[in-house]
């Protein structure tokens, strides 16, 4: 190696640079990347929660005469009483975006949050306070990452730091 001179410090000053300006604010397809991380997990949640709603298969069994009744006399579908549960307003809830850390809190308010604590603990409430509904099963995860949204943000990441290293 006699005679090659070592630019070590430049590439790796290149490749800090690199790293550090992959952040939550850069470009995204509808805004940030941020915008984009947060819309993959709602639209997986939502859909995710439909799914697992259609046909009452499964877990929803134990609750389904019941909460078809219950639904008839208001006028929705099993699965549906205000609609706002999920809501991409509901959904999105509290988002707290930094250069480096994104954060999302379901709801847009107390309220809204406790309707989703009661959901999740079912007529049991062994994680919490009870729904006050009989029978109902408890559906813990409802608000969590599974492997298709970790999957679609995978993808969406990859996007905006293939966009990045394009403009570098």
């Amino acid at each position: 190696m006699s005679g090659a001179s070592s630019n070590h410090a430049a590439i790796e000053a290149g490749l800090r640079a690199l790293v550090e300006g992959v952040e939550f604010d850069m470009p995204g397809d509808g805004g940030s990347l941020a915008d984009d991380l947060v819309d993959v997990v709602v639209e997986g949640i939502a859909a995710r929660a439909i799914d697992g709603q259609a046909g009452a298969k499964g877990r929803w069994d134990d609750n389904k005469d019941w909460a078809e009744k219950r639904k008839d006399k208001v006028g929705k579908p099993v699965g549906v009483l205000s609609g706002d549960m999920l809501s991409a307003t509901e959904l999105r809830g509290e988002v707290t975006t930094a250069r480096d850390e994104l954060t999302m809190r379901y709801g847009t308010s107390e309220f809204i949050r406790r309707r989703l604590e009661w959901f999740s603990n079912g007529s049991d409430g062994k994680d919490g306070d009870p729904s006050g509904a009989k029978n109902q099963p408890a559906r813990p995860g409802l608000y969590a990452l599974d492997d298709k949204i970790r999957a679609g943000l995978r993808k969406a990441a990859e996007a905006a730091i293939k966009r990045h290293l394009d403009r570098s």
